[in-house]
């Protein structure tokens, strides 16, 4: 008698218990919220001068990697108290290159990603508020808003961009 009750009641008191766990589960489990912002960092950019331009005018580098294009530029190292200088690389398929009567500055579209965390009747733990800093890319939850179509800006000074174009006879 007693194996048969043992045999009866045990699934029964797992299949239970089990139940109750994701009951659990459901009901103290936090409650997840994510939410995107679009941010705007904004700083100066610096160029090197090159033999020709004597007197200082902008000279936004560029190339070529693994036939992908690239502007190079510098920015000022924020961790060195403004005393040294980067080199940035930025892909030239999501940069708009403005022209502007102003210093030359950098200008990029990221993600502010704020995560709450809502503790129901706070057992498990307090509510919370993550904050992430996220590029806009293929994997990232979020695109790039409408009105923005480019994840990078450089404004450089007129006449800047200039267009010389040689032509070799055939």
């Amino acid at each position: 008698m007693k194996k048969y009750i043992v045999k009866i009641l045990g699934p029964i008191l797992v299949t239970t218990v089990t139940i109750l766990c994701t009951i659990a589960v459901f009901l103290f489990a936090p409650k997840v919220r994510s939410k995107g912002f679009n941010v705007v960092t904004k700083e100066r950019m610096y160029s090197l001068k090159n033999r020709e331009v004597v007197k200082g005018h902008f000279v936004l580098g560029g190339g070529r990697i693994n036939q992908k294009n690239y502007y190079y530029f510098f920015l000022k190292d924020s961790l060195k108290n403004g005393t040294g200088y980067i080199k940035y690389r930025i892909p030239a398929d999501e940069t708009i290159l403005v022209e502007k009567d102003t210093i030359p500055t950098y200008i990029k579209n990221s993600i502010k990603k704020v995560t709450t965390y809502k503790y129901p009747w706070g057992i498990l733990g307090k509510d919370s508020t993550s904050i992430e800093y996220q590029e806009y890319s293929f994997f990232s939850d979020y695109e790039i808003p409408e009105g923005i179509k480019y994840k990078y800006i450089l404004i450089v000074p007129k006449g800047t961009i200039t267009e010389n174009q040689s032509w070799d006879a055939l």
